[in-house]
């Protein structure tokens, strides 16, 4: 996420255990002290998806119109190929897992496409089960409790529903893990697959298109890129393979809510 206001933001990340490593990318922690005005936030579109817990105060979600409502204390957060945006009047503390989309699936018997661009009360998709789950999370001591529950939790449900196609699970995990620059014709050639199976496969296990899946692995490659090594944006973009600088743009605009400039200049401010 991304502030626009003035917050105190202390974000960590954990390794989760081997076990589940091909699932879940991390766990988080996100721990802001708010300042007298109210914060809105972006959301980043993202291929891989999130469980939250917002165990102190709650996020309002913006609708496109412009109206809010109220989200969820506990949600999962499917991939997405836009941005969101949200608002908050209060301290807040988060505690969340990043798996990868086809985790869905692995985890709760929902193929990714489902859940495209979708937020889903954990209550309303595991019902009693989520509802145990939420209340330990929230009362947990600390969050190495938290981690230790929702290990458990996961571990638990491991061997739940294998997959099909174990070969396009690992492909997934390699192309997200290590963001290599890839073509949709390349993704043919490597699963040894017709186009339209690929095509089929992928919005099963990612919830996106081959082409959409690309567009969003280059844009978060933009800005891990550049956190790293703090090139210019000309470079930036030629790096990351797009065609010019105004794709560039139109593509971060389109994923963040922002330009490029603006983007990483409000993260170096912090």
């Amino acid at each position: 996420m991304l502030k626009e206001t003035n917050l105190h933001k202390k974000y960590l990340r954990i390794e989760p255990p081997k076990i589940l490593r091909s699932y879940i990318k991390f766990f988080f922690t996100i721990e802001e002290a708010l300042l007298p005005d109210y914060s809105i936030h972006c959301s980043l579109a993202d291929c891989c998806c999130e469980m939250i817990f917002c165990y102190k105060s709650r996020f309002h979600i913006i609708l496109p119109s412009n109206e809010t409502e109220s989200a969820f204390s506990s949600a999962i957060y499917g991939p997405s190929n836009h941005f969101s945006k949200f608002y908050l009047e209060d301290n807040f503390s988060i505690f969340g897992v990043h798996f990868y989309p086809h985790a869905l699936f692995k985890f709760f018997s929902s193929p990714a496409v489902e859940m495209k661009n979708q937020v889903i009360d954990l209550i309303m998709l595991l019902g009693k089960e989520g509802k145990i789950l939420e209340e330990k999370i929230m009362s947990a001591k600390n969050n190495t409790q938290r981690i230790e529950i929702i290990t458990d939790f996961f571990t638990q449900r491991l061997y739940k529903n294998p997959f099909r196609h174990q070969h396009i699970v690992n492909f997934i995990n390699n192309l997200i893990n290590y963001q290599q620059p890839c073509s949709i014709q390349s993704f043919v050639s490597n699963l040894n697959l017709s186009r339209r199976q690929v095509e089929r496969l992928f919005k099963e296990y990612t919830g996106l298109s081959p082409k959409s899946f690309l567009s969003l692995l280059k844009f978060r490659t933009a800005i891990e890129t550049y956190l790293t090594k703090k090139t210019s944006l000309t470079e930036l973009a030629y790096n990351c393979n797009y065609y010019d600088q105004s794709h560039f743009i139109h593509d971060f605009y389109r994923f963040s809510g922002y330009k490029p400039k603006a983007y990483f200049e409000s993260i170096n401010e912090h």
